[in-house]
């Protein structure tokens, strides 16, 4: 694992941990790497400069997927002297939140290791090329958890939820694009408009599916008490219809023709967390058993 200009060596790599760091809106994972550089004649000259490592993850020694790509925190050139020394640097990687979740994914609950592919620029007494060399950084579950409280993920717990997109929406295309555009009434500060549209998301998935009386006669039972007596999808059809119930004050006015009910940033986003998780549900139920379609 070394950085070579022609036959010389100009630094062997080692990553030596990696740390996270939180940012406003973005997430970063800190890679440290030391460079045991070695001495070369005082007639050779040569150096590295323009160093990137592209990063991918994967689980121990599975297929690797791309994140992204790292730069040194600051400006680094690798130069060899008469005398060996060595370097150490931060290569920083940025993440969004949507990039964390698929980083979970493919970690499942288990160990993963980075590939940090190292490029550069190597320039001296005979000319210039690129140079490339590979790492790997292995982070076990307790590093991992580390990490985790690192980039303050205690605090803001990314769940993903997966809708269908293209052609796969089926028959739940109109439920999956009431849901998208409640998600940019979110971000776009219209929250009694996220739970009207998650509202209509619902009623959408429940014609679409066929479920509509379905759901209605689980929640009469249970209001009946006969709640020991539900099974397993009598109890969700339960909850989506609570869910359905409690949007419904999103259309209710008042005299001046304005809504009776102001919802709050923290509402809107647990309507729409359970909305979406609802619609998702549905769909996986309508792949995996088709004759539900």
């Amino acid at each position: 694992m070394s950085l070579t200009y022609g036959t010389y060596v100009i630094a062997d790599l080692m990553p030596s941990g990696v740390t996270g760091r939180k940012g406003l809106g973005i997430y970063q994972l800190v890679f440290s790497i030391t460079f045991q550089v070695p001495n070369w004649p005082a007639e050779k000259q040569g150096r590295v400069s323009s160093l990137r490592a592209t990063v991918a993850a994967s689980i121990g020694r599975g297929a690797p997927e791309l994140l992204g790509y790292a730069l040194p925190e600051i400006p680094l050139t690798i130069e060899p002297k008469p005398h060996s020394f060595m370097a150490a640097s931060a290569f920083v990687l940025n993440l969004s939140a949507d990039q964390l979740f698929a980083l979970e994914k493919v970690r499942s609950g288990g160990d993963l290791r980075f590939h940090l592919t190292i490029d550069g620029e190597a320039s001296g007494f005979n000319g210039s090329w690129p140079v490339r060399d590979q790492i790997f950084v292995d982070v076990k579950l307790s590093d991992w958890s580390r990490i985790v409280q690192e980039l303050g993920l205690a605090e803001i717990l990314v769940v993903g939820i997966e809708l269908p997109s293209g052609a796969e929406n089926g028959i739940l295309s109109e439920a999956c694009g009431l849901i998208r555009k409640a998600h940019r009434d979110l971000l776009e500060g219209r929250y009694d408009d996220v739970v009207a549209k998650c509202r209509k998301a619902i009623e959408s998935s429940q014609a679409a599916r066929g479920d509509k009386e379905n759901a209605q006669a689980a929640f009469r039972k249970w209001k009946q008490g006969n709640a020991s007596n539900l099974d397993g999808m009598e109890r969700a059809y339960i909850i989506e219809e609570a869910v359905r119930q409690y949007t419904h004050l999103a259309h209710h006015v008042d005299d001046n023709g304005g809504s009776e009910h102001c919802f709050s940033r923290s509402d809107a986003t647990f309507l729409l967390s359970l909305a979406a998780a609802m619609v998702s549900r549905a769909a996986g139920r309508l792949s995996n058993e088709p004759s539900l379609a």
